[in-house]
């Protein structure tokens, strides 16, 4: 929509250029994230792999042993048994119950209320919430910089930043923005109207509007929260894997320790 713009207001070489440094910059975040995500899923999968092996196929032997011992097990060893029996006893009502759930949120998810949940939950989800957020604002501030620099009239240029965003709340929310413009409200109090937007963002629009500089202001605001969610995802990156190791150790540590515990009570009441 925005190059579209642009070759109408026959300013496509900036429009192009502008939208060259946004892929640029989404394609940079991408490569980050599967970069940093890549290892920590492969030592989660393998961890749970060798977690369901112990409690399904190692587990069964230990308890038929303690079993015939009859020695009494203390209450981990206790628990993780009765929970791998319920769990073995169970496996196809979870597995009908997983499927039937899995299907629902799939409808869901598709249809117009899901999707706006969905995307509220990401706006508002801990930790990941304010990255969302940024991202949202980035490609708000960026295309409808890149629509206006392209000579695009402010009210044409909502129009069509609101049908380019992904997420439906911001979609929804500019959709109001338009209305209060269309009402002769100016841009930066009809965003504190709707109240979306993070306060920073604000002053720097109605900045933008006293000075007469709405389009480099925006694109200034893209610059910024670029720089800003560059500097956080990379701060994220770094303790997703230490953190991902030490859960995998904690589970993992805690099965072997309650299959053993028994093992090690009776040889230390020899």
């Amino acid at each position: 929509a925005s190059l579209r713009a642009g070759e109408q207001a026959g300013n496509l070489p900036e429009v192009l250029s502008r939208y060259i440094a946004y892929l640029k910059m989404l394609i940079g975040v991408r490569e980050k994230v599967v970069k940093a995500t890549i290892y920590p899923i492969f030592l989660l999968g393998f961890g749970l792999l060798v977690t369901i092996g112990l409690l399904f196929f190692v587990l069964p032997s230990f308890a038929e042993v303690y079993k015939e011992s009859r020695v009494e097990l203390p209450w981990a060893t206790q628990l993780l048994i009765d929970l791998t029996q319920s769990a073995t006893q169970w496996l196809m009502g979870l597995l009908i119950i997983m499927g039937l759930g899995g299907i629902a949120i799939y409808w869901w998810k598709n249809t117009p209320q899901g999707q706006w949940q969905i995307h509220w939950l990401f706006l508002h989800a801990p930790i990941l919430g304010p990255l969302f957020l940024k991202n949202q604002v980035i490609r708000l501030a960026r295309t409808l910089s890149t629509i206006l620099g392209g000579g695009i009239p402010l009210l044409s240029a909502l129009q069509v930043t609101a049908k380019s965003m992904p997420n439906k709340v911001f979609a929804q929310a500019l959709q109001s923005v338009i209305v209060h413009v269309r009402e002769g409200t100016s841009l930066s109090a009809a965003f504190r109207k709707v109240n979306f937007l993070p306060r920073l963002t604000l002053e720097m629009v109605e900045v933008g509007e006293t000075t007469g500089s709405l389009e480099a202001m925006l694109f200034e605001v893209a610059e910024f929260h670029e720089g800003e969610l560059d500097f956080q995802l990379s701060r994220l990156m770094t303790w997703i894997e230490p953190m991902f190791i030490i859960l995998i150790g904690v589970i993992l540590g805690g099965v072997v320790i309650a299959l053993y515990l028994p093992i090690f009570q009776m040889a230390g009441a020899v």
